[in-house]
């Protein structure tokens, strides 16, 4: 199976917030530690004496905490995406990326990476995409608007699920 794409910014954007927050256990991983540093930095100017923090407003850094999480991931993905984006034009925007029973090739620009089925740790299946897991942060995007027909994701299923890759 053959797929030819182009990965834009919302296709950049999606890997980035799929690999950051894709699951609840993603986010929440993320989410804490976003928390963690917020309050590290609110200890700081106080040496760290949790008296002189309860008594200096640790319920506003708290609240300015979670706002501060729950706003900058969202920038976060951003940032990744545009870097993403960034690499991506200096490589070559167009893809082609080639399934078999032995593996994945992908081929953009001059470069061509491939990849037997032992290499991917997983496949999860997003609304828009497929994301092809190398580790639990590198993932390989196959936008779902590359697949032409339904029958184009039927047989992507049965290949992975043939070649043992299991989808989430």
């Amino acid at each position: 199976m053959t797929f030819n794409f182009e990965l834009g910014f919302g296709d950049a954007y999606r890997l980035c917030a799929q690999i950051y927050w894709g699951t609840l256990a993603r986010f929440l991983k993320n989410f804490c530690i976003m928390f963690g540093v917020w309050i590290f930095i609110c200890l700081l100017p106080i040496n760290f004496n949790l008296a002189d923090w309860a008594s200096h407003g640790a319920v506003r850094d708290i609240l300015g905490g979670l706002v501060f999480s729950a706003l900058f991931m969202p920038i976060l993905a951003l940032i990744s995406a545009w870097r993403v984006v960034r690499v991506i034009r200096t490589l070559g925007a167009r893809r082609t990326l080639m399934l078999s029973p032995e593996g994945l090739d992908l081929s953009f620009g001059n470069s061509k990476v491939q990849h037997s089925w032992k290499g991917i740790s997983h496949v999860e299946e997003g609304k828009q995409a497929f994301y092809f897991y190398l580790t639990k942060r590198s993932a390989l995007p196959l936008p779902k608007r590359a697949l032409a027909t339904k029958e184009d994701l039927d047989s992507l299923r049965a290949l992975l699920s043939n070649a043992g890759v299991a989808i989430h």
